[in-house]
């Protein structure tokens, strides 16, 4: 199984988060909520709020925008108020 790791830079915590085929169709932040991991947001996914925006692989995108089909083993996903 693959996985991707998880900061929060707030608070310095790791996650090591699995991957898996079932969680391919939602994005980042449906995951995040899913997995019960906080992440702010108020549009619902409609990628007009930026509230969801974390860093992947030091870029910064809307977790909103990213699904989970999209990433790849052993990339690193920043949250900065996490």
């Amino acid at each position: 199984m693959s996985s991707v790791k998880l900061i929060g830079n707030a608070s310095g915590k790791e996650f090591i988060l699995g991957l898996e085929k079932r969680d391919s169709k939602l994005s980042l932040l449906e995951y995040l909520c899913h997995k019960e991991i906080p992440i702010a947001y108020s549009c619902y996914g409609e990628g007009i709020c930026n509230k969801c925006l974390v860093r992947i692989n030091s870029k910064e995108q809307l977790s909103c925008q990213i699904f989970m089909k999209n990433l790849s083993d052993g990339d690193i996903i920043e949250i900065s108020y996490l």
